[in-house]
């Protein structure tokens, strides 16, 4: 068995305490297209001058690859109800940070350290 490349799908899921108890927060996602890579790259990459100096935009390159890539989500309510597709407007729902995360530990890929150094 070997690494699979054609997954249609992968999930995260994350872990976040609220009120004294822990919830499993899964994310169901596609794969992001080579072309989403690369322009979630160059939109993470960009710097701009802000009043605190140099600012980069990762936050908001991972907001707008998660945006693009999740299909559904299990653990998270809203409303009295569960968010689903169904809600309206239900990826402006997920908080950021959790978004940031997902997409963090969807690129993870490690180089192999040479036990002999």
């Amino acid at each position: 068995m070997g690494f699979e490349l054609d997954l249609d799908q992968t999930e995260v899921v994350l872990t976040a305490p609220q009120g004294g108890v822990s919830y499993k927060l899964k994310h169901i996602l596609r794969q992001p297209t080579s072309y989403e890579w690369k322009e979630y790259d160059r939109r993470s990459a960009s710097l701009h001058r802000g009043k605190a100096g140099l600012e980069n935009n990762i936050l908001e390159a991972r907001e707008w690859l998660y945006n693009k890539v999740v299909q559904r989500l299990e653990g998270y309510t809203f409303q009295g109800g569960a968010l689903s597709p169904d809600t309206p407007n239900w990826k402006d729902k997920v908080p950021v940070l959790h978004k940031s995360q997902v997409i963090g530990r969807l690129g993870e890929v490690y180089l192999e350290e040479d036990e002999g150094n």
